[in-house]
């Protein structure tokens, strides 16, 4: 089994990811 450290560490790093996206897009429109 996989340790919970990696999954958790792959949500921290999307979301990030996703909250910049979001911001471009806002500026954008």
């Amino acid at each position: 089994g996989k340790p919970p450290e990696q999954p958790m560490r792959i949500d921290l790093s999307k979301a990030p990811i996703v909250n910049i996206d979001k911001a471009l897009d806002e500026d954008d429109l």
